[in-house]
């Protein structure tokens, strides 16, 4: 049997104990509309920009122009983990075999 808070969160409908507001880590996000209950990592956009070798203004402009999802938490922008493999998927381009 899950602790009470594990079993929440892996429905989606988390909530922070008393007194942990301040200690909560960032980075979590409950998927439950997806085809099942998990959680993924959220990644802030200056993680993205150096999991992408990039600069922040790139990823800033991709989510401007919405062609990476991302999720508001408050006035933050997060990035879970599996949008970010997923923008990865699209861009991927096929070797083509030569002969």
């Amino acid at each position: 049997m899950l602790p009470e808070l594990a079993r929440r969160l892996l429905v989606g409908i988390a909530e922070v104990p008393a007194g942990s507001r301040g200690n909560a880590k960032p980075g979590i996000c409950c998927h439950s509309n997806l085809g099942g209950d998990h959680v993924d990592e959220l990644l802030t956009v200056e993680e993205v920009a150096s999991r992408l070798g990039t600069k922040v203004r790139f990823v800033r402009r991709l989510i401007a122009e919405r062609r990476i999802a991302y999720i508001k938490v408050g006035r933050f922008v997060r990035i879970s983990r599996r949008d970010l493999e997923a923008f990865l998927h699209t861009g991927r381009v096929e070797t083509s075999a030569r002969r």
